[in-house]
C-alpha cells in the first residue's frame, strides 16, 4: 500500500463525494482518506469497507483537523458544505 498515492476527500460521504471515493478506491492507484464529521453515519462505514479507504473523524472547519487530514497527502478532492458550515466559512476554508 506504500506505493499508492494518498488522496484526501473532504465531503466524501455526500452524493458526489461518495462516487469520487468509490472511483479512487476501485482504481487501485490510490489510498483514500475521508474526513468525516461522523464516522458512524449511514454512509461512512460503507466507504470504510472499500479497499484502500480510511476514515478520519474531524471537521472541515477546524484547522487542527485539517492539518491532520492533509498530513502526508499527495492530492485532495474537496467539496465543502456551505449549508452545514455557512457560506462565510465555506469561502474561508476553501481558500
Amino acid at each position: 500500500m506504500s506505493d499508492l498515492k494518498s488522496i484526501l476527500v473532504i465531503g466524501g460521504t455526500s452524493a458526489q463525494g461518495s462516487s469520487v471515493v468509490k472511483a479512487l478506491s476501485e482504481s487501485g492507484s490510490y489510498s483514500v482518506r475521508v474526513l468525516t464529521r461522523n464516522s458512524a453515519s449511514d454512509q461512512a462505514p460503507k466507504l470504510a469497507a472499500r479497499p484502500n479507504v480510511t476514515l478520519l473523524q474531524g471537521s472541515q472547519d477546524n484547522q487542527k483537523d485539517l492539518h491532520s487530514a492533509f498530513s502526508g497527502i499527495y492530492g485532495a478532492w474537496v467539496n465543502l458544505d456551505g449549508f452545514t458550515i455557512g457560506e462565510k466559512s465555506e469561502l474561508f476554508y476553501g481558500v
